[in-house]
């Protein structure tokens, strides 16, 4: 059972549960959180809701019981992983570019999920064998695996209360002049199923980010994710029309202007793959020992060697 605890704050004051909850744990859609209320696995404040009306205060203690939806018919799959840190309560990998983080209908195995598995068999009985948080199939960086049930449950809380520091080096095109931050809700689009757009109605996402280095059509920025929605970074820069270099989602490659950048820069730039984006930086407390554990992980090659491209 995996049993997540949060209390509001003045952005769920007024809201329905099911829409407080929602706004809150990403993975969790609108129709599911529904049917845990009406099931009574749901409490306000310690006590049962079977309403999804019920309107939340701000300072109210939300608690949601999830049976765990791992399917423990995944198959372990041994895959080298890039360990940054561990311990007996948790481990902190690198994830490559092009690794899956959970199994899907596109991709039902070799994924970080099946590899999860075959390093430590218990964590099949754990909700997303052991996940903390996601990153998308070409976004590289450092993710979370708990190891138990108790560590499981307290980062997942330390997640919902935003307490896990979470920075991002991204590459986006244009150049910026100042550091800012973005708070634009985010909602599925409504034709293009696969990709998100900023909406009003959608669940909050909040943004900030500053400027590392400039280039002379692109600029290299530290992001620090306040909310964690799906591809929030990359829809968020592309609501500023700073799109994401290599993003092809939701910045189709198009031609710079005759003469801006060198033919080898330009190809170099064309022939990045995948989005520009590196999860480098965590920092939290443990969630048994109580100390503080910061972990760097540094840029993929690929993506230093653009840098290196931009700069010369």
């Amino acid at each position: 059972m995996d049993t997540r605890e949060f209390t509001t704050d003045t952005a769920q004051n007024g809201l329905r549960v099911d829409a407080a909850i929602a706004s809150i744990f990403d993975d969790l859609s609108r129709a599911r959180i529904q049917r845990h209320i009406l099931s009574g696995n749901v409490t306000v404040n310690k006590i049962v809701i079977t309403s999804k009306k019920h309107i939340i205060q701000e300072g109210d203690l939300i608690t949601i019981s999830i049976e765990s939806e791992v399917n423990t018919k995944d198959l372990p799959q041994e895959m080298p992983l890039d360990i940054q840190y561990e311990d007996q309560d948790l481990f902190i990998i690198n994830k490559p570019q092009g690794l899956v983080v959970h199994p899907g209908a596109g991709q039902p195995d070799s994924t970080l999920l099946n590899a999860i598995i075959a390093k430590l068999p218990s964590n099949s009985e754990l909700p997303q064998a052991g996940l903390i948080h996601r990153l998308d199939k070409d976004t590289t960086g450092l993710l979370i695996i708990a190891k138990s049930p108790e560590s499981y449950f307290k980062l997942n809380q330390q997640m919902a209360n935003r307490e896990i520091k979470r920075e991002y080096i991204a590459l986006v095109k244009g150049v910026l002049h100042k550091g800012g931050t973005i708070d634009a809700p985010l909602a599925r689009h409504h034709t293009h199923r696969q990709k998100f757009t900023t909406h009003p109605n959608g669940k909050s996402a909040i943004t900030h980010y500053e400027i590392i280095e400039r280039f002379p059509h692109h600029t290299l920025l530290r992001v620090n994710l306040e909310t964690g929605r799906t591809h929030q970074i990359r829809v968020h820069m592309q609501s500023i029309h700073h799109p994401i270099v290599g993003d092809k989602l939701y910045n189709q490659f198009t031609q710079m202007k005759k003469n801006t950048l060198d033919d080898s820069l330009l190809e170099k730039l064309h022939n990045f793959k995948r989005q520009a984006l590196h999860a480098a930086y965590l920092t939290f407390m443990h969630p048994i020992n109580k100390q503080t554990i910061s972990v760097k992980a540094p840029l993929p090659q690929d993506f230093d060697t653009l840098l290196e491209a931009l700069r010369s």
